[in-house]
């Protein structure tokens, strides 16, 4: 978000991450002057002037592709006749997303699995090979990242969160106030949450003792 001119502040900086439940939650924020240090690692959709904006610019950062964004168009990309294949789908699954992959050994199950379903003339799913590197996890085992840095969900979620706090030329001051608001806010959806788990009792798939 862009801070206002007259105090000097160009980026007002939020980081987040998960909390206890699994839900979005705010760390903290801080008031930057410019962007300084280069982030190691950037996230974004398939946006092919990022790609080249992050190649020519951000020389020492790593662009990495949504993992969400990408998967989410698999069931319109596949023949119809793997619409309902419960096999495709967790074959699928298991190749891409694990991070335990050597990135010799997901090409070569990709490969297996491109010609057991009969998808290597697909241009989608040919495309999305030659672009590995840029969005499977197997090429980024160098990288310490956890599920937290496979997508831009937590980002997308926490901008569609403060939207609803803040306003388009809010000053320092508002800005401020609606954040603290904001933040509070999340404080206590995670207190209720908590209350939540200890007071009741889960309803139980069995009754076995």
């Amino acid at each position: 978000m862009g801070g206002p001119e007259n105090v000097g502040c160009d980026i007002i900086d939020i980081r987040n991450g998960k909390d206890n439940h699994y839900r979005t939650v705010t760390f903290g924020a801080g008031l930057l002057s410019s962007e300084g240090v280069a982030p190691k690692m950037i996230i974004t959709d398939q946006d092919w002037g990022i790609k080249l904006a992050v190649q020519q610019v951000l020389l020492q950062t790593r662009h990495r592709w949504c993992m969400w964004h990408i998967m989410v168009k698999v069931s319109d990309k596949l023949p119809k006749s793997l619409l309902g294949s419960e096999d495709f789908k967790k074959e699928f699954n298991a190749c891409v997303w694990s991070d335990l992959l050597e990135p010799d050994e997901f090409d070569i199950i990709w490969n297996d699995i491109m010609e057991e379903y009969g998808l290597e003339d697909v241009h989608w799913f040919g495309s999305m090979f030659e672009d590995r590197e840029l969005w499977v996890p197997a090429y980024f085992r160098d990288f310490p990242m956890g599920s937290l840095l496979r997508t831009t969900s937590m980002s997308e979620s926490e901008n569609s969160f403060f939207k609803n706090y803040t306003k388009p030329r809010a000053n320092l001051v508002q800005f401020i106030n609606f954040f603290i608001c904001a933040v509070g806010d999340q404080r206590n959806a995670n207190s209720r949450l908590n209350y939540l788990d200890y007071s009741t009792i889960p309803d139980l798939s069995t009754q076995l003792p």
